[in-house]
């Protein structure tokens, strides 16, 4: 590949990048209200599963999210019931 051809490539790489930066924060924080929203679901009565289908996540990750928070896993057959209920 020829200087100038390179040179561009590396250009699009650093513009990419920059783009990257300025948008990670607002994802991060998207994120981080994605799973906040999923432990308030799971706390309420909606099964992985159901996350699962509404969120990018998948059933492994939700029930990680789960576990870490302390919300007990359903019983096979057991009625989705809000908590404290």
């Amino acid at each position: 590949m020829e200087n100038e051809e390179v040179a561009r490539l590396r250009e699009d790489i650093r513009a990419a990048t920059r783009k990257y930066r300025r948008t990670e924060k607002a994802h991060e924080q998207a994120r981080e209200e994605l799973i906040a929203a999923i432990v308030n679901g799971l706390r309420n009565g909606v099964r992985p599963a159901e996350a699962e289908e509404d969120s990018p996540f998948k059933g492994a990750y939700i029930r990680r999210i789960r576990d870490e928070h302390g919300i007990p896993a359903f019983k096979k057959g057991q009625p989705a019931q809000p908590a404290g209920e």
